[in-house]
């Protein structure tokens, strides 16, 4: 029997987590689909079929836009909604799921399924037809499913009303009286046999360690054999009691699909009660009936213990007010590393953000900070550490005076101390410290600076850093700074107590990626006698701030930087490697540690560094993808190639995928043959279509060939950096499945790594599920979404990052500082701002994405560095400490963090500019001295030697 049946509630679904959700609701009376970004979601109103055989299914749509997809993947819900369903609520106030978004619930998510189908247009009658996959409506009728979604998988991107905006496909209005969308189904009446139960039904449980207040469990069965699969489900109840009266369902999105097979099914459950004991009942159900049940129970454990905190009293003597020296003319300030002091007003940022910008009585004299008890500079520490201070003068007469500042004597070794001078950038029209330009032991300098510009200029801070060695031996040090003014000189004492502590380096990276040489950004090219002394410098300097230089081999053109490849030559379609001396000139030093050996007195290699494979090398793309395009205009260029597209794997020909194959071998092998098994080797694809665009001068006025100084269209046809769009996910797969191809083949590559950044982690579903080594988030993603990468972690094997910004300049250094402290505290294993280095135009216009800035201006062979990667550097040697008492106390990251809570708030706000802003963390906390004490806190509590 064919019949209709009409829809009972549907909702616009927006996935984009950068848009205000709430602007859907008023598009609720049509549905809406483009790409992932608006998924709406359908559901009817089947009981009449329950029981019965479902022949055959097509959803009939009315077309209303110009634009409409050629293929969509239609999946189940496995969580109730209602018709206001944003990507965020239900019901009001009330989650998807408890902390769930409905994107964990679709596309292989919470246990769903979901099928990709072509769409069938009808000109005449502007009707769509869509065959549905009965499993997904039996899972309706079941209610293991509530209703399904659609995808837009193969559309156009752009729309063609010549607004140049994507194309939002629009379906079945109210408003203009059109149908509302049906399912036709063709069902007839069945019998099937009751189904056979389950076997070896048990259950474990399991540590949860991230929560102090839910425990887990583990069921595992074995699915016994039988006919009719398709048409059978899962139940699973759950009773404290046992007892069948009071058993309920397990949410449905906990419960695996029906597996016919004979493979063993694991069905986890998190949000169970501690120390308790749990029945469960296990039964396989089809269109018609139920198995005989079948039993477990287990006794779920304890929950991770919430550490308690006695914070250590601060007793008066040690509450210090910033104390100052007072010379009349000049005044000095000691602060700690992090905070920001006006140069004209001499108000501190961290004090009042609001008051660093007007006149106010919260200036520097009233600032706390425990460094300077008026006598002398205190500071603690442990062998290897990296402490820092800053000196802020003051010229109380508006004398321009020439002040000297050298280290004095102690029997800490000079050389263990560095002196900064303070650049100053201009905000929006408001003077913010910025940069620290190394000057080595002495400082000649004046208030005001004449080349910094500063009109009222009172304040000028210096940037005191003092690295510990290694091998120092715990106990008292000293030193002293010496100030000269006019006929004036005096000492100000610095007490170093090194503790006797061993701390541990956690397995965390803090990486400064680039796209372009570093030499370039000091006006080198290639083939200067000086651009390698140069580049080496800036790698030593990452290195002695706990941070890493990782620079990007090509660029968006698909080109590659010269001597960040191995020479390679097609032959007859097959790529060879002819000589690896120049590229192994170039990075042996850096692969076998012996650019830090002067400095260092040991090899250090580097821990990460990326290599050349992407979308045009070792091949180029044009030359073995089939797909042509014609046209010349952006959008038409980008809608042709994704209109004509089939599938990644079927339009490139074969030889493009064993040609990258081939010499990712061969790069792997050489790799074993020089010993290079310290250093993580990262295939990181980050080309986006975009810069197919030649009107985009926002884009290319970066983007010239070196030689004409023409633009160069980029290489890629895919969003292989931050994917969106279905083909964007399955050319990212066509990649990782080329590299771990690679290394099975080899029987090594341990040390090659495939590393995606995903801005859109939500929606990732399974496309690259298994390829994926190293998931890096933006920074809004990782902050809302953590969860999904530490489930990652736990059943992919995969590692996770964040990346997103340093921090703004106009902002407290504070949140770089506790950017590295949070990231680290929710488990992942490194940050990667996405662009670090500034050219010499940075010192005038301030530039959030300049770490390093060159030097070259104040006639150093080095780069200078931002006081933000300053405090990033403190995070870093924070985490040595917090890693050293998670191990010490046996802590897990949930209980780490309990600890650290205590003493700093990390509560904060994700931020970003646009939906393509990598986004950063904007903390509330803005007190500098609460993390001093965490520190004193952690080395009181740990064991003593």
């Amino acid at each position: 029997m064919k019949e209709n049946f009409s829809l009972k509630k549907f909702a616009n679904v927006c996935t984009d987590i950068s848009r205000d959700n709430s602007k859907i609701k008023s598009s609720q009376n049509r549905l809406l689909m483009h790409g992932m970004k608006f998924i709406p979601l359908l559901d009817f109103d089947l009981s009449k079929l329950k029981g019965k055989k479902l022949n055959n299914v097509r959803l009939h749509l009315l077309v209303e836009s110009e634009d409409y997809p050629l293929e969509i993947e239609i999946s189940s819900v496995s969580h109730e909604w209602n018709s206001n369903a944003t990507l965020f609520t239900f019901n009001g106030e009330e989650q998807w799921a408890g902390d769930k978004w409905l994107t964990d619930m679709i596309m292989s998510r919470g246990n769903s399924i979901y099928y990709r189908r072509n769409l069938i247009y009808d000109e005449l009658t502007h009707m769509a037809v869509i065959d549905i996959p009965v499993e997904i409506v039996y899972s309706m009728i079941h209610g293991t499913s509530y209703g399904l979604s659609l995808l837009d998988c193969k559309s156009k991107v752009f729309a063609n009303d010549g607004t140049g905006k994507f194309a939002v496909k629009a379906f079945n209005s109210e408003i203009t009286g059109g149908l509302l969308p049906y399912l036709e189904i063709d069902w007839s009446d069945c019998e099937i046999e009751k189904p056979l139960g389950v076997k070896n039904l048990c259950a474990t449980a399991i540590e949860n360690n991230e929560s102090f207040e839910n425990s887990s469990a583990i069921l595992y069965w074995t699915p016994t054999a039988q006919k009719n699969s398709k048409y059978m489900y899962y139940n699973v109840y759950i009773s404290e009691a046992n007892t069948q009266e009071n058993r309920k369902s397990v949410d449905r999105h906990f419960i695996p699909l029906y597996s016919g097979g004979k493979e063993c099914v694991r069905m986890r459950i998190d949000n169970l009660k501690a120390d308790t004991v749990y029945h469960f009942t296990v039964t396989v159900c089809n269109i018609n009936c139920e198995s005989e049940p079948v039993f477990t129970f287990v006794k779920t454990g304890k929950t991770a213990v919430k550490p308690s905190v006695m914070k250590p009293l601060i007793s008066e003597e040690n509450r210090h007010e910033l104390s100052w020296v007072d010379k009349g003319k000049l005044k000095v300030y000691i602060t700690d590393e992090l905070c920001k002091v006006n140069p004209i007003s001499g108000n501190v940022y961290e004090y009042d953000p609001d008051s660093y910008i007007l006149e106010s009585e919260k200036n520097i004299k009233k600032y706390e900070c425990g460094l300077f008890d008026g006598k002398s500079i205190h500071l603690e520490g442990a062998p290897g550490e990296k402490l820092a201070f800053q000196l802020v003068f003051e010229n109380c007469k508006d004398v321009l005076q020439t002040i000297e500042l050298s280290c004095g004597e102690g029997n800490i070794d000079k050389d263990c101390i560095n002196l900064n001078r303070v650049w100053y950038l201009n905000c929006n029209g408001v003077w913010y410290p910025e940069v620290a330009v190394p000057l080595g032991q002495r400082i000649d300098f004046s208030i005001p600076y004449s080349d910094n510009e500063i009109a009222g200029q009172r304040f000028q801070s210096i940037f005191v850093d003092i690295a510990l060695l290694e091998m120092v031996k715990p106990g008292n040090y000293t030193s002293s700074l010496e100030v000269r003014f006019g006929n004036e000189k005096f000492l100000i004492p610095i007490n170093i107590t090194v503790h006797d502590i061993k701390l541990d380096n956690p397995d965390f990276v803090f990486e400064l990626m680039g796209y372009t040489p570093v030499a370039e950004y000091m006006d080198l090219s290639w083939g200067d006698k000086d651009y390698y002394k140069i580049e080496e410098t800036y790698y030593r300097t990452a290195y002695d701030h706990n941070l890493l230089v990782n620079i990007l081999p090509y660029r968006q053109s698909g080109a590659v930087h010269a001597g960040f490849a191995p020479e390679t030559h097609i032959i007859d379609g097959v790529p060879e490697i002819s000589d690896w001396k120049e590229w192994d000139e170039h990075f042996e030093k850096y692969l076998n540690g012996s650019f830090m050996h002067e400095k260092a007195g040991r090899n250090i290699p580097v821990s990460h560094m990326y290599i050349p494979f992407h979308e045009n090398w070792p091949m180029p793309l044009k030359d073995y993808y089939k797909v042509k395009v014609f046209s010349s205009n952006y959008k038409e260029m980008i809608n042709e190639n994704k209109l004509a597209a089939s599938n990644v794997e079927d339009d490139f020909m074969p030889c493009y995928r064993e040609g990258i194959k081939k010499i990712l071998k061969d790069f792997i092998r050489h790799v074993d043959e020089k010993g290079w098994k310290s250093t993580d080797f990262i295939i990181y694809l980050n080309n986006k279509y975009y810069w197919k665009d030649i009107d985009d001068t926002k884009r290319i006025k970066e983007y010239r060939s070196v030689s004409t100084g023409k633009f160069i269209g980029g290489s890629s046809w895919w969003c292989l950096d931050e994917p969106l769009l279905r083909d964007d996910w399955e050319a990212v797969a066509y990649y990782g499945k080329i590299i771990e191809e690679a290394r099975r083949e080899t029987g090594s590559g341990e040390n090659v790594k495939f590393r995606v950044d995903i801005s859109r982690y939500h929606l990732m579903f399974d496309y690259l599920k298994d390829v994926l080594d190293l998931v890096c988030l933006n920074s809004r993603m990782f902050f809302m979404r953590t969860d999904l990468a530490r489930e990652g972690k736990r059943d992919r094997g995969e590692e996770y990052w964040a990346y997103g910004h340093l921090g703004n300049i106009d902002k407290s250094n504070l949140t770089s500082c506790l950017n590295i402290i949070d990231v680290y505290l929710r488990g992942a294993g490194g940050f990667a701002p996405w662009d670090n280095f500034g050219f010499d135009s940075a010192y005038n216009k301030p530039t959030s994405t300049a770490g390093f800035y060159p030097g070259k201006r104040f006639g150093l062979m080095e780069p200078a560095v931002s006081l933000r990667l300053k405090a990033a550097r403190k995070g870093m040697e924070i985490l040595k400490y917090l890693e050293t008492y998670k191990k010490s106390m046996g802590y897990n990251d949930l209980q780490l963090k309990e600890i650290v809570e205590a003493f700093i708030d990390l509560d904060g706000e994700s931020v970003m500019k646009d939906s393509e802003d990598a986004g950063l963390i904007e903390f509330s906390a803005l007190s500098t001295k609460s993390i001093e004490i965490l520190k004193s806190y952690i080395i009181s509590e740990l064991p003593k030697p």
